[in-house]
């Protein structure tokens, strides 16, 4: 019944979603699978999913999350992902801990799995409590290191998305410097590195760029990265939005190099806000476009 359009409206109601909430966390897997996937169908629809939020069904959905069967875990990951969507729902999805499963979804989950956790986590990630509890629970390694997936574009590419909203806030940016995320984000743009490489490279670049606003030290990093090889490159081939991206970074880099201070500086500078500021949470909106 819930494939259809109009009868997932009409089905989206009180007494229903209450209803589906203790299926959600059955001990029977075929119910509990029946149950997430109704609800999948249900969130589809704009007009639905603030409803789903309001019924109280997260709590629920975050156990399916943690402890259901596999598919059940899937469909549970698609019904996030397509609450998140909702604006309004982003700041309850995060209070509830729906990012923490989310997170181990997204590191060892199937590949369906593994898509849908990573759109849940980036519509999430736009807001800036969000992105900050993904600094917290140490996800921008993990992020990381899916960015340099050759194995798995279409992962690589999802967790660029996700990094680039984290790198919008100062946590983030403090958390990527860190791990020397300009010298990996900086293999990523390797031309040999991807079969369908062109839009991985082009959210490289972009990730690169937030991480180049305000940070006095990008210009030696990216430098000692062996950037400009890369970027050059993106700048003749790229796609038009990689092209754009490409020669911004390149202008940042041909910058005055008077500004550029002792490396050792900046780590010192970096490690202190990071001690100083991981604990504050500040939960206005990331406005960051792609």
């Amino acid at each position: 019944l819930t494939r259809n359009e109009s009868n997932r409206l009409a089905l989206c109601n009180p007494d229903i979603i209450q209803a589906l909430i203790p299926l959600l966390n059955s001990q029977d897997p075929a119910i509990q699978i029946d149950a997430t996937a109704t609800l999948v169908n249900l969130s589809m629809e704009n007009q639905n999913k603030v409803k789903i939020v309001r019924e109280g069904a997260v709590p629920s959905l975050v156990k399916v999350l943690k402890h259901g069967v596999p598919e059940g875990r899937h469909h549970a990951a698609g019904v996030t992902f397509n609450l998140s969507l909702a604006e309004e729902n982003r700041h309850l999805l995060g209070v509830l801990d729906t990012i923490p499963p989310l997170i181990d979804l997204l590191r060892s989950g199937p590949p369906g799995a593994q898509q849908d956790a990573s759109l849940a986590l980036y519509h999430l990630s736009f807001l800036r409590m969000n992105a900050n509890k993904l600094v917290k629970l140490r996800a921008v390694p993990i992020l990381l290191n899916l960015a340099k997936s050759q194995e798995r574009p279409k992962v690589a590419y999802r967790a660029l998305h996700i990094l680039h909203n984290v790198a919008s806030i100062p946590e983030g940016q403090a958390s990527l410097l860190q791990l020397d995320a300009v010298t990996k984000l900086v293999k990523v743009l390797a031309p040999q590195r991807w079969d369908e490489g062109a839009q991985i490279q082009e959210q490289a670049a972009s990730v690169l760029l937030v991480l180049s606003k305000g940070n006095l030290r990008f210009k030696f990093m990216a430098i000692q990265a062996g950037a400009q090889e890369f970027l050059n490159a993106l700048a003749r081939n790229g796609t038009p939005r990689g092209r754009a991206k490409a020669v911004a970074l390149l202008a940042v880099m041909k910058e005055s190099s008077s500004e550029i201070e002792d490396p050792e500086s900046y780590s010192i500078i970096s490690r202190q806000y990071m001690r100083q500021n991981l604990g504050r949470s500040d939960e206005q909106p990331n406005s960051s476009a792609f």
